[in-house]
């Protein structure tokens, strides 16, 4: 058993590490590809600080919108894990209102119609809003996944980011392959 589960657990590193690098090929919607976006989202959470007041209680919330297999892939990947301290929960969510508690929410590509309406509503809420919609960043989310030559990279919504009270690491900035800056406030 020990065994079995050092195996699992030099797999889950390497995947992570791949997929925080970007080289592994993914094609659209695959196993493969949900299993690197659920890496990305685990180790996002590494690299960003939320405000104190976003946690009331000893679990980081994972939302997911949508697929049903992400979020059980999801499942997969933070079991047995911590982020900052807090256990990881993987919750479902179908409506925006459902959204404002959790800490970091992944919007699948198939509700993309839901975008605009959760997006206001989480405007200055301190939640990780991570995307795969094409222009997800430039709409307002924080991160969005991109396919780049058949890998998964990202890019990052920096003043999306500043408006939720989260500061993104310089680290995570660096591996981004867009960063959308902060906007100056009006003099």
């Amino acid at each position: 058993m020990a065994r079995l589960w050092r195996i699992g657990s030099r797999w889950i590193g390497a995947a992570v590490a791949v997929a925080l690098l970007g080289v592994a090929p993914a094609s659209s919607q695959s196993a493969e590809e949900y299993q690197i976006k659920a890496a990305f989202l685990y180790n996002f959470a590494k690299f960003i600080e939320w405000p104190h007041s976003a946690f009331t209680g000893d679990t980081m919330d994972l939302c997911v919108l949508g697929s049903e297999t992400f979020a059980s892939t999801l499942e997969t990947v933070v079991s047995d894990k911590k982020l900052q301290g807090k256990r990881p929960a993987v919750r479902r969510v179908s409506r925006g209102n459902e959204t404002r508690t959790c800490h970091i929410l992944f919007v699948d590509h198939a509700q993309e119609w839901q975008v605009p309406a959760i997006l206001s509503l989480l405007r200055d809420a301190p939640v990780l809003t991570v995307g795969e919609a094409d222009g997800f960043a430039n709409r307002g989310g924080v991160i969005n996944f991109l396919m780049e030559h058949k890998k998964v990279r990202f890019e990052i919504n920096a003043d999306a980011a500043a408006r939720a009270g989260l500061q993104i690491s310089s680290q995570l900035l660096k591996l981004a392959t867009n960063v959308i800056p902060t906007r100056s406030p009006a003099n």
